[in-house]
This record gives C-alpha cells, sequence and structure tokens, in this order.
C-alpha cells in the first residue's frame, strides 16, 4: 500500500499529534515526507512501471506504441521513463480499446 501526502496534511498530523506518544512518529513520517518524493511525482523505468501497474514488458511496449505517454532516455533515447499520473489518465482514456 502506498500513502502520499502533501506537506500542509503533514503539518496537520504533526499539530494533531504534538505532545503525544505519537510525537516522535509524526516527526520520522514528516521527516521522510520532506526527504522522498512520491512515487506518483517520479519519472519510472519500464521495469518499475510494470511492477507498480502489474503489467508485462511486452504491455508496455504496445501501449507506448498505442501513444501511452513517456519520456524517451539515455543517450539513443531507447529508454523509457513515464509519469505515473500520465500513465494513469491514459489508461482511462484508453480501457475501453484494451
Amino acid at each position: 500500500m502506498e500513502i502520499t501526502i502533501d506537506k500542509d496534511s503533514a503539518k496537520l498530523l504533526v499539530e494533531t499529534f504534538k505532545d503525544s506518544a505519537m510525537d516522535e512518529l509524526v516527526s520520522k513520517v514528516v521527516a521522510a515526507l520532506n526527504t522522498k518524493t512520491p512515487v506518483s511525482q517520479k519519472l519510472l523505468s519500464t521495469p518499475k512501471l510494470s511492477q507498480v501497474k502489474g503489467m508485462s514488458r511486452e504491455t508496455i511496449i504496445a501501449y507506448v506504441a498505442a501513444g501511452m505517454p513517456h519520456t524517451s532516455v539515455g543517450k539513443t533515447g531507447k529508454q523509457w521513463r513515464f509519469e505515473l499520473d500520465q500513465v494513469n489518465s491514459w489508461l482511462d482514456e484508453n480501457q475501453e480499446r484494451y
């Protein structure tokens, strides 16, 4: 399970649990949130997208050929990176085709 939380919500959590036994835990969570980019904002490699979405490499290749958003990277541009939000939107829009 993955949880994404914005900084304002994290601050609200800190205020809610301040001076309680959970204060230390909440502080650690906030610190982690401030240092890590949520998966939905990272560019995912083909293997990582395969893992996150539970689809095969071959399916990803077919979807890219059909227009799924991606960014070409690397010296030859043959490596792809995917923004999860864009992929999810594309899949929602194209679900009837696949």
